[in-house]
C-alpha cells in the first residue's frame, strides 16, 4: 500500500472551511446590517408618506378649533377623517386636544366610527420639537398595538394643540414586510449563491487534490517497482558467482574423485553464501508488523552489544557503551531496531580497525531526537562510496552481501528517523541514527477519508 504524502486536509480542506466560515460571518453580519438598514429606511419612508398624506389636513387645522370640529359629525373635519379611514386602512384613531377639552374618533371592530371625549392637555404642557421625524425608530421598538404620529400646533391665542393619529402597528409592519421580504429573499439568495460557489470551489479543489494524490501514488508505485526490479537484478548478479562455482565443483566431482571431501566442502560453502544472500534479501523486502513500544534505549543497546561481543573479541576490539543520563523512553519496534544497531556494530567491527575501542553511544538532540552513534577508528569510507553505502548489494568487502546497511536504513525509515555516515575526526567513521521521541499515530477517521491509497 502506498500513501500519498500530499497534506490534502491541511493545504486544501481546512483553508476552504476557514474561508467559508469567514464568509458566513462577514456575509451574515453584512446581511443583518443591510436588512436592519433597509427596514429602518422602509419605516422612515412609510412614516414620511403618512405625514405627507396628513400634511394638508394639519395645515388646514392650524388656525381653527379642531376639537369642536372633530366632535361635530357634520363638520368638514369629520368628513375628512371618514375619508382617511377609507384611504388609510391602518388608521385606527384620531384625537385632538387643547388646554380646554379633547375629543377623538375611533374606528371600531365593525367599521363604525365612535366619538369619545378626552381629557384636555395638562396646564404645563409645552410644545416641543416635532416628534414625527424620528417616529420610524419606534415602529419596531415599542410593543403598543397602536403606532402614533403626533403633531403640535398653536391656536390663534398661541396655546398648544395636540393632534395624534393612531395606526395599527401590526398593519404597518405587514405593509413593510411585503417590501422587506423581497429584499430578504434577495439577500438570502445571493448569500447562498456565494456560499455554494465556495463549496463548488472546495469540491473542485478536493477533486484536484485527489487527482494529484492518485498521480503521486502512481509515481511512487512505479518507483517502487523500478526499485524492486533493480534489487532483483542486483540479486541475480550476486547469485551468479556462487552458482557458477557450484556448477564447476559439480563437474569436478566427476573428474577428480581423490579430492571429493574438499570439493563437497566448497559446494557447501557456496550454498551457505547463497542462503545468506537470499535471507538478507528477504529481510530487506519483508513487511514489518511489529508494534511500536515505548522503551528505555539502554537495555536495547546492551542487548545488541552482547550479541556482537564475540565478533569484537575475535578481532581484539573493545566495545564501549555510553548512554547519557535522563534519556526519555522512545517509541520503537525493539527487535528490528536492535537488529539495525547490531548491523552497524558488525559493520564497525569489519571497518579495518585492528585494536582499541569502538564506541556505541546514545544522547538527546534538541530535546526532540534520540541520537544513536556507532564510532570506529577504521579505514573510513572513500568519498566515491559514500553516496552508495545504503544501496542494496553495494559493498566493498569480499565476504559481505551488501544488504546490512540497506536493511538498517529501511528500519530507521520505518521509525520516521534518518541514518547517515560521516567521517570521524582523527580517522574512522561515525554511523548515526536519529529517531523522533514522538511516534506519529495512525490517522483518525476524518483524515483517512482524505488520504488516497492504492
Amino acid at each position: 500500500m502506498i500513501r500519498s504524502k500530499l497534506p490534502l486536509t491541511t493545504n486544501l480542506i481546512l483553508p476552504y472551511i476557514a474561508l467559508l466560515g469567514l464568509y458566513l460571518i462577514i456575509a451574515g453580519g453584512g446581511a443583518t446590517w443591510l436588512y436592519l438598514e433597509a427596514r429602518h429606511s422602509e419605516a422612515e419612508f412609510l412614516t414620511n408618506r403618512l405625514q405627507i398624506r396628513l400634511a394638508p389636513l394639519i395645515e388646514r387645522l392650524s388656525h381653527q378649533n379642531g376639537v369642536q370640529l372633530l366632535a361635530d359629525d357634520s363638520s368638514w373635519l369629520s368628513d375628512e377623517i371618514t375619508r382617511l379611514y377609507r384611504t388609510l386602512p391602518e388608521l385606527r384613531v384620531v384625537s385632538i386636544r387643547d388646554r380646554k377639552q379633547g375629543h377623538s374618533k375611533k374606528l371600531s371592530n365593525d367599521g363604525s366610527i365612535i366619538n369619545q371625549p378626552l381629557k384636555p392637555l395638562a396646564a404645563d404642557y409645552k410644545v416641543v420639537a416635532p416628534e414625527h421625524p424620528a417616529a420610524e425608530r419606534f415602529l419596531h421598538s415599542e410593543a403598543d398595538p397602536l403606532f402614533f404620529i403626533g403633531f403640535n400646533l398653536m391656536d390663534k391665542d398661541k396655546l398648544p394643540i395636540r393632534i395624534d393619529f393612531g395606526f395599527s402597528r401590526k398593519g404597518l409592519l405587514a405593509r413593510m414586510a411585503v417590501t422587506i421580504s423581497t429584499l430578504r429573499r434577495s439577500i438570502i439568495l445571493f448569500s447562498l449563491a456565494a456560499a455554494l460557489s465556495i463549496l463548488i470551489a472546495l469540491g473542485l479543489a478536493i477533486h484536484m487534490g485527489y487527482t494529484a494524490r492518485k498521480v503521486e501514488a502512481q509515481l511512487q508505485s512505479l518507483y517502487r517497482h523500478a526499485t524492486n526490479a533493480s534489487q532483483a537484478a542486483a540479486l541475480v548478479h550476486e547469485l551468479r558467482n556462487p552458482l557458477a562455482s557450484i556448477r564447476a565443483n559439480i563437474k569436478n566431482l566427476l573428474i577428480d574423485q581423490e579430492n571429493l571431501e574438499e570439493i563437497v566442502d566448497e559446494i557447501d560453502h557456496d550454498l551457505l553464501r547463497l542462503n545468506n544472500k537470499l535471507e538478507a534479501f528477504l529481510g530487506l523486502t519483508r513487511i514489518r508488523n511489529e508494534p511500536f513500544q515505548s522503551v528505555d534505549i539502554a537495555p536495547l543497546l546492551n542487548e545488541a552489544a552482547r550479541t556482537a561481543k564475540p565478533v569484537f573479541q575475535n578481532r581484539g576490539l573493545q566495545l564501549v557503551i555510553k548512554v547519557a543520563e535522563g534519556l526519555p523512553p522512545v517509541p520503537v519496534m525493539p527487535q528490528i531496531l536492535q537488529d539495525a544497531i547490531l548491523n552497524l556494530l558488525l559493520n564497525a567491527a569489519e571497518s579495518g580497525q585492528e585494536q582499541g575501542e569502538i564506541c556505541l553511544s546514545a544522547s538527546l538532540i534538541n530535546k526532540q531526537l534520540l541520537q544513536i552513534k556507532v564510532a570506529d577508528r577504521g579505514k573510513g569510507i572513500p568519498d566515491e562510496h559514500k553516496a552508495h553505502i545504503f544501496e542494496p548489494f553495494y559493498t566493498s568487502k569480499l565476504s559481505g552481501h551488501g544488504l546490512g546497511l540497506s536493511i538498517a536504513k529501511r528500519t530507521v525509515s520505518t521509525h520516521d528517523g534518518k541514518i547517515y555516515a560521516e567521517d570521524r575526526q582523527g580517522g574512522g567513521t561515525n554511523f548515526i541514527i536519529q529517531l523522533p521521541l514522538q511516534h506519529k499515530e495512525r490517522q483518525k477517521w476524518w483524515k483517512k477519508i482524505t488520504n488516497f491509497q492504492i
